[in-house]
C-alpha cells in the first residue's frame, strides 16, 4: 500500500495533463482496490478450507466461526449455505433457519434455483423443530423490546424463533424506567410464553415549595432594618457634634467681649464651633434620610405581607432615639 501511495503522487505531480493524471489515479485506485478484494479472497477460502477440515471431523463449533468470517470477507451463496448447515448441526436452529432464508434470498436474485429450492427446503424443515418465545407486555403502548441486542418489530412478538440458551431482553418507554430481562429458550419445537411486567414510571423530581415567607426575614425587611440602624446612629453622630459645637462656642467667650471682638484663639474657638455644627447638620440630614427610607421600607413591606406589623416608635431612655417593632 506504500507504494502505491509513492506511484499515486508521482503521477500527480509528473503528468503534464490534468486528464491523463486523472486517469492514472483512477486506474491506481482500482488496482489497489482490486488487489485488496483479492487479498480478501484469498484470506476468504483459506478460512473455508480450514472450516472444511473441522467439520469434516465433527467439530462444528470451531467450523461455524470460521465459515462466518469467510462470508464476511466473501459473500458467496455456497460459503452461506455451509454456514447454515453448520449452524443447525450444532443446535442453533433460529440461526440456521435465518441464514438458510437469507440464502435464499441470495439464490433467488442470483438466478440460481437449484440452490434457491435447497435453501427454501432445508429453512422449510426447521419450522417446526424452532424453540419460539411468545412475548406478552403489560405495558405502555409505545413500549420497545429490544431481544439480545437486536430491536425487534412488535409484529414478531408473537412468536420469535430463539437459539438454546439465555437471551437479554431489554424493555424501554419514554416516561418509564428501562428493565432488562433474561429468559431461557424452550425445547425445540416449543413455544414459551413470556408475560412481561409492566415497567416502572420514572420518578419525577417534586415541584418546589414556594419559600415560607413568613418564617424569617424578607429582603425588605432587612434594608428597613439596616437603614433605621444608620438613621439612629447618624442622629447619635448629630447630636453628639452638637454638643461639642456647643461647649467650643462657650469656651469662646472667655476670649471675646460682649460686642463679639475676640482673640485671636477666641475665632479660633468659634471656627472650630462652626465646623463641628456644620457636622452636626449633615448627620442630622443623613440621618433623616435612614429614617425616610427605613419608613418606606416598612411601609412597602406590610403591602407586600399583611402578616408584617411593623411600625416606626420612639424610644425615650437615657437616650432619645427611633426603634422599629413589629412581627416577623
Amino acid at each position: 500500500m506504500q507504494n502505491g501511495i509513492v506511484v499515486a503522487y508521482y503521477l500527480e505531480t509528473a503528468l503534464p495533463f490534468t486528464s491523463l493524471r486523472s486517469f492514472a489515479l483512477c486506474a491506481l485506485v482500482s488496482l489497489l482496490a482490486t488487489t485488496a478484494r483479492a487479498d480478501d479472497k484469498r484470506e476468504a477460502s483459506r478460512l473455508f478450507e480450514e472450516a472444511q477440515k473441522l467439520r469434516a471431523d465433527g467439530n462444528y463449533p470451531a467450523a461455524c466461526p470460521k465459515l462466518a468470517q469467510s462470508f464476511e470477507l466473501d459473500a458467496t451463496l455456497g460459503t452461506l449455505l455451509y454456514l447454515a448447515d453448520c449452524y443447525e448441526q450444532i443446535g442453533r436452529l433460529a440461526s440456521a433457519h435465518r441464514t438458510f432464508r437469507q440464502a435464499e434470498s441470495n439464490a433467488r436474485a442470483a438466478g440460481d434455483e437449484k440452490r434457491q429450492s435447497l435453501a427454501r427446503e432445508a429453512a422449510e424443515a426447521l419450522e417446526r423443530r424452532l424453540p419460539r418465545l411468545n412475548l406478552v407486555p403489560d405495558g405502555p403502548g409505545e413500549l420497545e423490546i429490544v431481544l439480545d441486542g437486536e430491536p425487534l418489530p412488535r409484529e414478531r412478538w408473537g412468536a420469535v424463533p430463539v437459539d438454546p440458551g439465555e437471551h437479554v431482553i431489554t424493555l424501554r418507554a419514554s416516561g418509564y424506567v428501562s428493565r432488562t430481562d433474561k429468559v431461557f429458550a424452550p425445547a425445540p419445537g416449543e413455544t414459551r410464553r413470556v408475560a412481561i411486567a409492566p415497567l416502572a414510571p420514572e420518578k419525577r423530581a417534586a415541584p418546589e415549595e414556594p419559600a415560607d415567607e413568613g418564617g424569617g426575614l424578607s429582603s425588605l425587611h432587612v434594608g428597613a432594618i439596616v437603614a433605621g440602624g444608620f438613621a439612629v446612629v447618624a442622629f447619635a453622630i448629630g447630636a453628639g457634634l452638637a454638643v461639642h459645637a456647643q461647649n467650643t462656642y462657650d469656651d469662646s467667650a472667655a476670649f471675646c467681649d460682649a460686642a463679639n471682638f475676640c482673640q485671636p484663639q477666641g475665632l479660633e474657638l468659634r471656627e472650630e464651633a462652626f465646623d463641628f455644627a456644620t457636622g452636626a447638620d449633615v448627620a442630622f440630614i443623613a440621618g433623616g434620610v435612614g429614617a425616610a427610607t427605613a419608613i418606606a421600607l416598612v411601609i412597602v413591606s406590610a403591602t407586600r405581607d399583611e402578616s408584617a406589623g411593623l411600625r416606626i416608635v420612639p424610644a425615650i431612655g437615657a437616650t432619645a432615639g427611633i426603634g422599629i417593632e413589629g412581627r416577623w
